[in-house]
């Protein structure tokens, strides 16, 4: 299972490289940002708003996930031959209008996604959680709105330089939230927080609203790709 969690991390991030079309540390920036604050951030935040692990475990799993992000977002880059970045000019360097505006827009999505599913799978969950000492109502809204602003300022880098249509955007990015936000994590083996009986519903519960979440990102953050204008497609055929 250790494999599989890090093969499908791996793999997420080679398509997150590959859709940057980008070289240099941006790229590098690009993948740590992501595969960081969504896979470590994220899930140490959930920890201690929920009591799954004590502080000093957070601040342990906090250090070493964001070493390893760094190390191999930078390895990833260096193999692939993409850290030369002079005279690189990278066909989309740009967010939507309007972006720092939507931040909030997607944290309150996510609110709204995490009580939806959560309320649909906590029916299959609820022996584990009615016996815990829980946060109020208030804390959680507060804490998940939290989250949802690093879910959206990790989709930030990539989402200024993305190429393609913005629905090859939709999909790394939905990706990159359920894999490294959840996926990845609960697929390894050992884990002494969670009880087995209940990793599967929580799989599919942050599989899917993670998904979504991505592609409201996408939808947020991305802007159009340029169209050629008609004029220079007509010069290019002139000179052919």
């Amino acid at each position: 299972m250790t494999a599989i969690s890090c093969g499908l991390s791996t793999m997420v991030l080679l398509l997150t490289m590959l859709a940057t079309e980008t070289h240099g540390w941006a790229v590098v920036w690009t993948l740590f940002v992501a595969y960081g604050l969504i896979g470590t951030v994220n899930i140490m935040l959930e920890g201690i708003f929920f009591n799954i692990f004590p502080l000093a475990t957070a601040i342990s799993f906090l250090a070493s996930g964001l070493i390893t992000a760094f190390t191999l977002s930078a390895a990833m880059v260096l193999v692939a031959g993409k850290m030369p970045a002079d005279g690189y000019e990278p066909q989309r360097a740009q967010l939507k209008k309007g972006w720092l505006l939507r931040l909030p827009v997607l944290a309150f999505a996510y609110v709204i996604l995490f009580f939806v599913a959560g309320g649909l799978v906590y029916p299959y969950v609820r022996h584990f959680y009615e016996n815990r000492v829980m946060p109020s109502m208030g804390t959680v809204v507060g804490g998940e709105f939290v989250r949802g602003l690093i879910y959206a300022v990790a989709m930030l880098p990539f989402a200024r330089l993305a190429t393609g249509h913005r629905w090859r955007a939709a999909g790394i990015l939905g990706l990159c939230l359920s894999f490294f936000g959840g996926i990845a994590p609960l697929l390894l083996p050992n884990n002494k927080y969670l009880p087995v009986d209940i990793l599967p519903y929580h799989l599919v519960e942050v599989g899917c609203e993670n998904f979504v979440l991505g592609v409201i990102g996408a939808c947020l953050f991305v802007a159009k790709t340029p169209k050629a204008t008609t004029s220079t497609v007509s010069k290019d055929s002139v000179m052919v």
